[in-house]
């Protein structure tokens, strides 16, 4: 007798697969379209009517996927800081990693993220002041989760002596502030590229924090006296000019 069991190779699998898909893409391009006239026109400014004539189709068919204005910028909430924030948390609690791999790694989907969707995470930058009160602390929940992993990872670093004496807070807004600017900057032909992008960005994250190759000994008894010993040279070099 033949079995009645749905796999992955049914006919009916496949189709739900491809219709998941085929939405998948229609929702982005809803919030991309959506998020270039928010920044044409303001979120106020812009109504469900303006977006569907933008995507070219009538606005019962945008009801479908999009509710609401607000229910975008949710959706924006969703695909960005709270993923985000699950992301960090994962990579923060992986045991098997340094600090430095994991601050690498968090910095690259910070700034990959970014660069990939510019549009998407400029308006709800700019625009979390028009969240709905759930959808406004689902977003502030994230963001704190975001930066206290940061923080965390940092001061795992400075305590094994990997990174340098630096305040985890101010560290951790510094890479986080350089990572999410990539939306503002990156061109429509460099998303082409945001992998390669976000790698030097996440390099440049960790060297901020990073114990350089010859600071790699400051803390030792030797380490401490050369330092003293090219500190009093500078001085007396500043002292003769």
């Amino acid at each position: 007798m033949a079995s009645t069991k749905n796999d992955s190779s049914s006919p009916d699998t496949g189709g739900r697969k491809r219709t998941g898909l085929r939405r998948a893409l229609v929702e982005k391009e809803i919030l991309d379209r959506a998020a270039e006239l928010f920044a044409e026109r303001g979120f106020t400014g812009t109504s469900l009517q303006d977006v569907a004539e933008a995507l070219g189709m009538s606005r019962t068919a945008l009801y479908y996927y999009m509710s609401s204005k607000e229910a975008i910028l949710g959706r924006l909430v969703e695909n960005l800081s709270a993923r985000n924030a699950k992301t960090l948390e994962t990579v923060r609690r992986r045991k098997a990693a340094t600090p430095a791999q994991k601050l690498r790694e968090m910095a690259h989907e910070i700034a990959h993220t970014a660069g990939s969707n510019p549009e998407q995470t400029r308006i709800l930058t700019e625009n979390r002041h028009h969240l709905p009160p759930d959808l406004g602390e689902t977003d502030r929940v994230a963001e704190r989760s975001i930066l206290r992993s940061f923080e965390i990872v940092i001061n795992e670093g400075v305590q094994a002596g990997v990174f340098r004496a630096v305040e985890p807070r101010p560290a951790a807004l510094s890479i986080i502030g350089m990572c999410v600017w990539t939306a503002w900057w990156v061109s429509v032909e460099e998303r082409q590229s945001i992998d390669v992008i976000a790698a030097q960005i996440a390099d440049q994250a960790l060297a901020s924090v990073a114990v350089a190759a010859d600071d790699s000994d400051r803390a030792t008894p030797a380490g401490l006296l050369r330092s003293l010993r090219e500190n009093l040279e500078q001085l007396e070099r500043v002292i003769a000019e």
